[in-house]
């Protein structure tokens, strides 16, 4: 406050969509300057991603494979892993103001039966194209490749058991 302006500036914990990029933030803003009010969203974005393992419930709008696992982790120091299916995978990722982009993720070799090779390979290309995300409000992130290919996911919930049992 000064004797000619007031200036009220709040930070919510509760996450926002860019209006101008699309991109999801951590923290809905609202500034206050002589009565007019402006909105905005702050905050790092990845930590909308880090946190733990994301695990696949539809490639391109489909449900994996019966008894499959697709899970991936973003690491703070800018590395994706996880696992393609039958396969490990290591790519890396940058976050921009715009977007979010993976590198050509390397993975082992392993084969395994053919719709589980099919839906990796489906996976691990549609990750290679990712141009951004969105996070719904039931939780789920939703990745979207170049081709329009979607990877739909939720944090894992599962608890690990303890190790020796």
């Amino acid at each position: 406050r000064s004797d000619a302006h007031t200036l009220v500036a709040t930070v919510l914990d509760r996450r926002c969509v860019d209006a101008m990029t699309g991109m999801p933030r951590p923290h809905t803003v609202e500034v206050s300057i002589d009565g007019r009010l402006l909105k905005g969203c702050a905050g790092d974005a990845s930590l909308l991603l880090r946190g733990g393992p994301w695990v696949v419930e539809q490639l391109g709008g489909q449900p994996v494979v019966e008894r499959s696992r697709i899970s991936f982790v973003f690491e703070a120091s800018g590395r994706l892993q996880g696992s393609a299916t039958c396969n490990r995978f290591v790519a890396t990722y940058l976050l921009t103001g715009e977007g979010l982009t993976v590198t050509m993720p390397i993975s082992t070799m392993r084969g395994c039966a053919p719709p589980l090779m099919r839906q990796e390979q489906v996976f691990l290309e549609a990750l290679r194209g990712v141009q951004r995300f969105d996070l719904r409000e039931d939780g789920a992130l939703v990745l979207h490749a170049s081709d329009g290919t979607t990877i739909t996911s939720r944090r894992d919930t599962r608890v690990p058991l303890p190790r020796g049992k």
